[in-house]
């Protein structure tokens, strides 16, 4: 359980990279690609989602007392 909170910064990293490698849209033609609002929100979803899952773990760290001496 431990191993999942060291990683999930590195996650994270990589869910916000994702809409770099999203075709753009073009001025005039919309279909072509992604619109610059639904990259954002698509951030603002990852980011919420990864709060959530910090939470998550760390009250399942606490309630099983995982890295306690």
């Amino acid at each position: 359980m431990t191993d999942s909170v060291l990683i999930l910064p590195f996650v994270g990293a990589i869910l916000f990279l994702l809409p770099i490698m999203w075709p753009r849209a073009s001025e005039g033609v919309a279909a072509e690609g992604t619109a610059t609002s639904t990259a954002l929100i698509y951030l603002f979803v990852v980011w919420a989602g990864l709060i959530c899952c910090a939470l998550g773990l760390a009250l399942a760290l606490k309630r099983f007392g995982v890295g306690r001496s």
